[in-house]
C-alpha cells in the first residue's frame, strides 16, 4: 500500500473543523478543492464558491473562466474582509457565468467607497483603477504618523 493511500478519503465523508485558517484550512482545501472542481465539471455542482482571499484573486479568475466552459456558475466569496467586498465584484466583467456577490457594506476610515451604489438589487461598480476606492491622503498620513508607519520606496 502506498503511504498516500492511508490518507485517501475516497468513498468517505470528511468533516474538517477549524477550516477558516491555518492547518484546518490547508487540510480542507487539499481534500475538498480537487473533488469539488471535478464534481462541477461532471455537472454535479451548479455553483462553485471559494473564499476570494484564501484562494487568490488571479487563481479565482482562472477557475471561473474554466467553470464557464462547463456551464457552472461562479460566486467568489468574501469572508468579512474590507478588500474582498470590492474585489469580488470585478469578477463579473471577466467570468461569463458569474452568479452573485455577497455584499456587506464595509467602510474604513479615510476610504471613499461612494463609487459603489446599489440599484435595483445590483451593486453598480465604477471602472476606475484601484477598485474605484479613493484614499483620503490627509487621513492616511495622519494614521501613518499616529501608528508610526513608515513609507519607503
Amino acid at each position: 500500500m502506498n503511504i498516500l493511500d492511508r490518507f485517501s478519503l475516497e468513498g468517505k465523508v470528511a468533516l474538517v473543523t477549524g477550516a477558516s485558517y491555518g492547518i484546518g484550512f490547508a487540510i480542507a482545501t487539499a481534500y475538498a478543492s480537487p473533488g469539488i472542481e471535478t464534481w462541477a465539471k461532471k455537472g454535479l455542482v451548479n455553483v462553485l464558491q471559494y473564499d476570494l482571499r484564501d484562494y487568490g484573486f488571479f487563481k479565482w479568475m482562472k477557475l471561473g473562466r474554466e467553470m464557464d466552459r462547463y456551464g457552472v456558475l461562479s460566486a467568489p466569496h468574501n469572508y468579512g474582509g474590507f478588500y474582498g467586498n470590492y474585489a469580488q465584484l470585478h469578477f463579473s466583467a471577466s467570468i461569463e457565468k458569474f452568479a452573485f456577490a455577497e455584499w456587506d457594506q464595509a467602510q474604513a476610515e479615510g476610504v471613499d467607497t461612494s463609487a459603489y451604489r446599489i440599484e435595483n438589487g445590483k451593486v453598480l461598480v465604477a471602472p476606475e483603477a484601484g477598485f474605484s476606492l479613493k484614499v483620503n491622503d490627509s487621513v492616511f498620513d495622519g494614521l501613518c504618523e499616529a501608528k508610526g508607519w513608515k513609507i519607503t520606496g
